[in-house]
């Protein structure tokens, strides 16, 4: 008995449900889509939060039925989607707050969709352009050693200690440090590669170059943001006897 009562309470719940949304069936399906977060034009930072608001209105309390909230590249591609075509059915009134996080720089644009359950192409769409950029790379390159017009004896091992601090603590990215003679020829490369590392970077090392001709040279250390748009660098003179 209780099989049955279970099995006509669900047909009445699937029913009335059906008969809420014909009755709200209205032939055009218009709304109101008001976009507030980003603004038209914004600028975002690659690897941090955005906020993503909009409101979406129907007269006469009348049911906003599917949405779908949505980022795209400069190309068209989608980029991540936030809200994908979900059955809201809200009475008159719907607040979309949701979160997006930039992974590469560029023009972004955001939609936002709401279209009617029964018929998709009967739609309303809003859409919001904004850029993601690079975060500032605020990086202090410091070489600690060897000495400012350091000399060395043929054979003698180059002491070097490079310090990279980001002043907002952020990624050490791309660091090369590098040997070059008085004709800017490169002799020696010490270190090399995407660190990815918070905060500072260290390099130390009382053997990574040996001397092995006289002549006059220079210790050059770099830092190349991601994307390698931004170069930070210092040089250190030493001689070889």
């Amino acid at each position: 008995m209780k099989k049955y009562l279970l099995i006509l309470v669900a047909g009445l719940f699937v029913l009335g449900c059906k008969k809420d949304d014909d009755n709200h069936h209205d032939g055009e399906y218009h709304a109101t889509i008001n976009i507030t977060s980003p603004a038209e034009g914004a600028m975002g930072t690659v690897g941090h939060e955005m906020d993503i608001e909009a409101e979406i209105e129907r007269e006469d309390n009348k049911i906003i039925h599917n949405v779908t909230v949505s980022i795209e590249d400069a190309d068209g591609n989608v980029v991540e989607t936030l809200v994908d075509n979900e059955h809201i059915h809200a009475e008159g009134h719907y607040h979309i707050s949701e979160k997006f996080t930039p992974t590469a720089h560029g023009e972004h644009t955001l939609i936002v969709l709401t279209n009617d359950h029964m018929d998709a192409s009967k739609k309303v769409e809003a859409s919001r352009t904004f850029m993601a950029m690079m975060p500032s790379y605020d990086v202090t390159v410091d070489i600690q050693e060897p000495a400012e017009n350091t000399i060395l004896a043929v054979n003698d091992n180059l002491p070097v200690k490079v310090v990279y601090t980001h002043a907002d603590g952020g990624k050490i990215h791309h660091v090369l440090i590098e040997i070059y003679d008085d004709a800017d020829n490169l002799v020696a490369t010490l270190d090399h590669g995407h660190k990815h590392v918070d905060g500072t970077y260290t390099f130390e090392s009382a053997n990574s170059y040996t001397a092995t001709v006289a002549g006059t040279f220079k210790l050059v250390a770099k830092t190349l943001n991601h994307d390698m748009s931004i170069v930070k660098m210092a040089e250190r003179t030493f001689t070889v006897q």
